[in-house]
C-alpha cells in the first residue's frame, strides 16, 4: 500500500511540476503578446500623428502657394500699370 501512495504522491508531484512550467510558458506568452499589443497600439497613434502632421503641412503649403499666387497676381497688376506709364511717358516724349 505504501507503494501505491508513494508512486500517487510522485505522480502528483510532476504533474503539478508539469503545470507550473506549462504555466510559466503561457504567462511568457501573455507577457508578449500583452507587449505586442502595447507596441502596435503605439506604432497606431505614431502613424496617426504623421498623418496629421503631413494633413497639417499640406494645409500651409496649399495656404502659402495661395498667397504666393495672389501676390503675384497683384505685383503683375502693379507691372502692368507702371508699364502704361511709362508707355504714356515714351509717346508724350515723341
Amino acid at each position: 500500500m505504501e507503494i501505491v501512495v508513494l508512486a500517487w504522491f510522485l505522480t502528483l508531484v510532476t504533474l503539478d511540476n508539469e503545470i507550473q512550467g506549462k504555466q510559466t510558458q503561457i504567462d511568457m506568452l501573455m507577457a508578449e503578446s500583452a507587449l505586442r499589443d502595447y507596441t502596435i497600439d503605439n506604432m497606431e497613434t505614431s502613424i496617426d500623428d504623421m498623418e496629421n502632421t503631413i494633413f497639417n503641412h499640406n494645409g500651409a503649403i496649399v495656404k502659402t502657394a495661395t498667397a504666393h499666387s495672389a501676390f503675384y497676381a497683384g505685383q503683375q497688376l502693379k507691372n502692368d500699370e507702371v508699364n502704361e506709364r511709362l508707355d504714356a511717358l515714351e509717346a508724350d516724349k515723341q
